[in-house]
């Protein structure tokens, strides 16, 4: 009897020692908590001096939820971030014509010559066309992010309709004097949107003949169960760096906008490719600047 009665009692002293570990876990549990959330922002974790099971893995859920919030709190920043870096590229990018637009209006109501009239109003009709596209652009931004964008597809020509595309910029290349190829190869008919698939080939011409130095080349490749359009043009001075933020919606490859245009044309061209289930990419080898677009077949 004697030693059944010390068992029980060695048994209750363990209990009891276990109820005390387990609040004095809690309470500590408790305190880092406290600590935790009044210096949010750190990289902070939970411990634990109990090594228990149960108490072990409620930390590490504790640990895991934290941790998750920490990444969706750094996202968000980012993306606040990002949202500030483009009210500001949109605001210069909407304040440097209306800029020029008042500034030559003014002029037009002081005493000119009938050639500068004239002169001044072209400037201005070219302005509003900027700001037309510019505001076309943001509209369609709007669109293409939104979940009910359209996409019909259809069987389209993929070698006809860039070679249609490129036809309609024939004077621009001239003007840029810029040396023309393309590729002979012929790819099967495949299911695209057209209006979206011509916009982004636009995107990709229009692209080329602001940065490209002297020529463009258009290659078509057929793969197993792809078919690619790749757009290949000799580049100056091009920082390889901004490879990894070149269809970011803030981005701008002319920092000094000296030419007027937004850096907005490859982020539609990759978020088109998307919602047909395909994709964009850029490469720089050897001074030569690619973009490959890539169909599903």
């Amino acid at each position: 009897m004697a030693i059944i009665c010390v068992g029980l009692g060695v048994c209750l002293g363990i209990s009891e020692m276990k109820r005390y570990l387990q609040k004095y876990a809690l309470r500590e549990l408790t305190q880092e908590l406290k600590t935790i959330h009044e210096n949010f922002g750190t990289n902070e974790l939970v411990k634990t001096q109990v090594q228990s099971r149960e108490m072990v893995d409620v930390v590490s859920s504790m640990n895991q939820l934290l941790l998750r919030h920490k990444d969706e709190q750094q996202l968000a920043i980012k993306k606040e971030q990002d949202l500030r870096r483009e009210i500001t590229n949109i605001s210069h990018d909407l304040r440097t014509p209306l800029t020029a637009i008042k500034g030559f209006t003014e002029l037009l109501q002081t005493d000119v010559s009938a050639n500068d009239r004239q002169e001044y109003l072209t400037i201005i009709e070219r302005k509003i066309a900027l700001l037309s596209k510019l505001t076309d652009s943001f509209y369609l931004i709007s669109q293409i992010e939104s979940q009910d964008y359209p996409i019909q597809k259809e069987l389209i020509d993929l070698n006809q309709l860039v070679i249609d595309l490129m036809m309609s910029f024939f004077e621009e290349f001239e003007q840029q004097a810029m040396v023309i190829t393309v590729d002979e190869a012929k790819l099967p008919w495949i299911y695209l949107d057209e209006k979206a698939t011509s916009r982004v080939v636009t995107n990709l011409i229009q692209n080329a003949i602001r940065y490209a130095h002297s020529y463009l080349r258009i290659i078509f490749i057929e793969r197993d169960d792809v078919v690619q359009v790749t757009f290949i043009n000799d580049v100056v001075d091009f920082d390889a760096t901004q490879l990894v933020a070149i269809f970011d919606r803030s981005f701008s490859m002319d920092a000094s906008r000296t030419k007027n245009q937004t850096g907005l044309r490859l982020y539609i061209v990759k978020k088109l490719m998307e919602k047909q289930q395909g994709e964009v990419s850029a490469q720089l080898k050897n001074n030569e600047f690619y973009l490959t677009l890539t169909f599903q077949k």
